[in-house]
């Protein structure tokens, strides 16, 4: 992931907007279309807080079902005793060692550096998947 400036932003389908992680491999640019085939997994990283903005950062092959998880404070632990439940981030990548190696770079930074990684992309806070998960 260095020396890439950051993630590149692009529409999902019909999702908010979202984030690609670049790998170091990247070549031709399979962030910019969406057009890895169906076969390619996508994984996510994402950011959840609580209404008093407790944060939470994870990785996932399955953001959706991660988000109900959350919501419906299935995961056991910090996010349920916190109530975790708001998607206020997220990025997404084909390359399951580059999402781990984010999260664990996000999980290394201070709150400071979050929250301002967060205001960047929804200033608001808005919950992201407001409308996935009734």
């Amino acid at each position: 992931m260095t020396g890439h400036g950051g993630p590149h932003h692009f529409r999902c389908h019909s999702e908010p907007i979202c984030f690609v992680i670049p790998s170091e491999s990247e070549g031709s640019g399979w962030a910019a279309g969406l057009s890895h085939s169906e076969s390619v997994r996508d994984y996510w990283v994402y950011i959840m807080a609580s209404r008093n903005r407790v944060l939470c950062v994870g990785v996932t092959n399955d953001l959706r079902r991660r988000v109900y998880e959350h919501k419906a404070h299935e995961v056991p632990g910090f996010s349920a005793r916190y109530r975790v439940d708001r998607l206020v981030h997220f990025e997404q990548t084909i390359e399951a060692g580059a999402a781990i190696a984010r999260e664990k770079q996000l999980k290394g930074w201070r709150r400071e550096k979050k929250v301002a990684l967060i205001a960047r992309s929804n200033p608001e806070w808005e919950d992201l998947a407001a409308g996935w998960v009734d």
